[in-house]
C-alpha cells in the first residue's frame, strides 16, 4: 500500500477490532485489506472500510470478498471517500433488505450503471430504488442496470426519432441549466407522458425512446411505483444508519454467533500475544466449550420430552 508505518498500525488495529467484533476472524479481515491495496485504497482508507465491510458481510450471510471488492468499486463510482464507507454499506443492507434483490445484485447494478449515474446527478439510492424495483418485477439486478445504462445514455443524446416521440408526448426530463431532472421527477415525468396510452403503444414509445431491447424494462419503470413511493424509498435507503452493524449484531445475539464471535477474539489474541501465551488459556477455552456442549444436551433432551 505504500504506506508509512503508522499508517500501517493504525491498519492492524483496525484488523484487530473488526476481527474482534464479528464472525470473521484476522485471516478473513487481512485478506479483505489485501483486496482493498488491489484496488488501489492505502492503509487509512482500508482502516475506515474494513469494519464497515465485515459487518455488511456478516448481516447479509454474504461472502467478504465479494464484499470488499463491491464496495471499493461502488466507492469509486460515486466519487465517495473511504470515510463514507460506513454509510454506503448501511445504505447497501436497507436497500437489500426492502426490496428482492441481494448485495451481490446491488454490486452488479454499481458496476454496470453507477458511473453513469453519477455522471447525470444520481445516486447510489436512485440507482439502489430502481435495482429493488426491477428485482420485485423479476428482473436481474444486471438486466436492469444494463437497462439504466442504454436508456440515461439516449437520453442525453436522444436519436432522431426519439426526440420526436419525446416531443409528442410532452416528455421534458431536463433541467433548464441542462441537468437531468432527480430520479423520482424523470421517472415521473415519464409516467406523465406515457399515461393514457395503451400497453401496445407504451411499447412502441418505450422502443423509439430506449431502444427495443430495453424498452420493456424502462416500461416495467414507467408502470411502477410513482414519485412519493420512489422518494419514500429513496429516503428509507439514505437514512438507514446503523442498518448493517444491526443486521450482523442480530446474527451474532444467539448461542452460535456468541462461539463464533469468541473464537475471532481469540483469533485476534492468538495474533497479539503470540502462540506461547495463548496455547496457555486453550484448556479454558476447552472448558467453555464444554459447558456449552453439555448446555445443548440437556436443551436437546428438554425439547424431546415436550
Amino acid at each position: 500500500m505504500g504506506s508509512t508505518a503508522e499508517e500501517a498500525e493504525t491498519l492492524e488495529n483496525a484488523i484487530k477490532t473488526a476481527a474482534s467484533n464479528s464472525t470473521f476472524g484476522m485471516q478473513d479481515a487481512a485478506d479483505a485489506s489485501l483486496n482493498f491495496a488491489r484496488q488501489g485504497f492505502d492503509a487509512a482508507q482500508a482502516a475506515d472500510m474494513i469494519s464497515p465491510a465485515m459487518s455488511l458481510a456478516a448481516g447479509t450471510a454474504s461472502d467478504l470478498s465479494m464484499v470488499t471488492g463491491g464496495l471499493g468499486n461502488t466507492l469509486k463510482a460515486f466519487g465517495a471517500d473511504a470515510s463514507e464507507a460506513s454509510h454506503y454499506t448501511d445504505m447497501m443492507a436497507k436497500a437489500q433488505a426492502q426490496a428482492n434483490t441481494d448485495v451481490q445484485g446491488l454490486f452488479d447494478a454499481m458496476s454496470i450503471a453507477g458511473s453513469t449515474a453519477n455522471t447525470v446527478g444520481w445516486s447510489f439510492s436512485d440507482l439502489a430504488v430502481l435495482t429493488g424495483v426491477f428485482g420485485d418485477h423479476s428482473i436481474s439486478a444486471s438486466e436492469g442496470a444494463t437497462a439504466l445504462n442504454t436508456g440515461l445514455m439516449r437520453l442525453a443524446s436522444p436519436t432522431a426519432e426519439a426526440a420526436g416521440s419525446l416531443k409528442a408526448l410532452g416528455i421534458e426530463v431536463f433541467n433548464a441549466d441542462g441537468s437531468l431532472k432527480s430520479m423520482p421527477d424523470t421517472i415521473a415525468e415519464l409516467q406523465r407522458g406515457f399515461s393514457g396510452l395503451t400497453d401496445q403503444q407504451q411499447l412502441a414509445a418505450a422502443s423509439a425512446i430506449f431502444g427495443k431491447n430495453q424498452a420493456s424494462k424502462w416500461v416495467t419503470l414507467i408502470n411502477g411505483p410513482g414519485i412519493e413511493a420512489l422518494q419514500g424509498y429513496k429516503d428509507s435507503i439514505e437514512g438507514a444508519t446503523g442498518a448493517s452493524q444491526k443486521m450482523a449484531d442480530a446474527l451474532m445475539s444467539g448461542p452460535g454467533g456468541s462461539v463464533e464471535k469468541l473464537k475471532s477474539s481469540f483469533d485476534v489474541f492468538k495474533f497479539t500475544v503470540g502462540d506461547a501465551l495463548s496455547n496457555a488459556v486453550v484448556p479454558f477455552i476447552e472448558k467453555i466449550t464444554d459447558l456449552i456442549d453439555k448446555f445443548n444436551k440437556i436443551q436437546q433432551k428438554s425439547l424431546l420430552k415436550k
